[in-house]
């Protein structure tokens, strides 16, 4: 299946390295949240609910070619956030190694990517069946970077210019 490409806003991720649940060290992935606003969630539920469908049914078909039933569907996960938001998780096992970061002329960007930085995620939509529920989990392809939250650049403008001393604040100066 030909990876798919969703565009939104940074969330909580760990691109650098691969963790456990709760800090386990087996079945270890590496993560990216997607935030997403109630506009581009629709579109990318619209763009899904084709393939979940048509991923369902192959599934339906094979379980019932094994004598197994599905009995629930499981609707693709999205989690509310306390601005109205809605987040997305995308994972890659550790074996596959971490996802490749881009920038937006695709030069490495390497794996750090800042909350809240406009970020495309590819990925992949992987069918399950688990104890006859069937549900969809977003395997992670790669991450391209559109627009950083904070530049270098802007670092200089709160630390000053190059080779000038930026004094630290005194307790006499803070109270």
């Amino acid at each position: 299946m030909k990876p798919i490409a969703v565009e939104g806003r940074a969330g909580f991720n760990n691109l650098t390295e691969a963790r456990g649940f709760k800090g386990e060290d087996t079945k270890k992935t590496f993560g990216m949240e997607l935030v997403l606003t109630q506009a581009e969630a629709d579109a990318l539920l619209k763009t899904l609910e084709p393939i979940v469908d048509k991923l369902y049914a192959e599934k339906v078909e094979s379980e019932k070619a094994r004598g197994r039933k599905i009995v629930v569907r499981k609707p693709v996960s999205l989690r509310d956030t306390p601005e109205g938001e809605l987040k997305i998780a995308f994972k890659r096992k550790e074996e596959e190694g971490a996802p490749p970061v881009v920038t937006k002329d695709g030069s490495d960007h390497g794996s750090f990517v800042k909350r809240g930085t406009r970020i495309k995620v590819a990925f992949e939509p992987v069918p399950y069946v688990m104890q006859g529920v069937f549900g969809v989990s977003m395997k992670l392809r790669g991450v391209q970077v559109l627009d950083e939250v904070m530049k270098p650049a802007d670092l200089m403008e709160i630390f000053g210019e190059a080779g000038v001393e930026v004094k630290a604040p005194t307790t006499k100066d803070l109270f």
